[in-house]
């Protein structure tokens, strides 16, 4: 891996942090949205879970639903993702910079689907970067995302990258991409889900030097 691509991840890992604090650049309903530019490259980060119940209640919402372009989704990520589609294709496709899309926990299952609508509209991000992230979709998002750089990490034995599990033996949600496996577990996979210990490991790690987000 390149200086380069370690900083970015670094600077999205801090961006999916501020992502839960600042004021979003999008936003529907529960779902946020932060933008920030570094070095000219426009970091789009999705924030993730947060105490809000209509967060809750999109992560439940597990039954996959069908999306003509991705295939089957897990149907409340989904939803949440059309929901800022366009605002997204209007203010990136303006500027013609290709995005970095990166996200927490339910931000990095936003981050995911959002990446594939956008390429499939002729928006291919430069990359997108997940941290603890679901499982957003079945074998075909993988298919289609295969065309992009994706990153995907999971912070100790954090259990929500594992989710959701099998519905039914013919419903299984597929990882687009395997896991880096990044820090050593705080011995609770629950604890380990923190956006804390992600920025935490990659900050002091030697091979991912520190970013910024602002």
């Amino acid at each position: 891996m390149s200086k380069g691509t370690e900083a970015r991840v670094a600077v999205a890992a801090r961006l999916a942090q501020a992502a839960y604090r600042e004021s979003p650049t999008y936003r529907w309903q529960d779902v946020h949205a932060l933008r920030r530019d570094v070095d000219g490259v426009p970091y789009v980060s999705f924030r993730g879970t947060t105490r809000d119940l209509e967060d809750w209640l999109r992560d439940l919402e597990i039954w996959p639903e069908r999306c003509p372009h991705l295939g089957w989704c897990h149907a409340g990520f989904l939803a949440g993702a059309r929901a800022i589609e366009a605002m997204l294709w209007r203010d990136l496709s303006r500027g013609g910079l290709a995005p970095i899309l990166s996200g927490h926990s339910l931000g990095g299952a936003l981050a995911l689907l959002s990446g594939g609508l956008l390429l499939v509209h002729g928006l291919a991000p430069l990359a997108v970067i997940t941290f603890g992230a679901p499982r957003a979709g079945f074998v075909r998002l993988r298919r289609v995302l295969r065309a992009l750089p994706i990153e995907q990490y999971r912070f100790g034995e954090d259990l929500v990258p594992t989710l959701p599990w099998a519905l039914w033996p013919l419903l299984r949600y597929a990882e687009v991409r395997a896991p880096i496996t990044i820090g050593t577990s705080t011995g609770d996979a629950l604890a380990d889900h923190h956006i804390a210990n992600y920025v935490g490991a990659l900050a002091s790690e030697p091979s991912y030097p520190r970013g910024t987000a602002s």
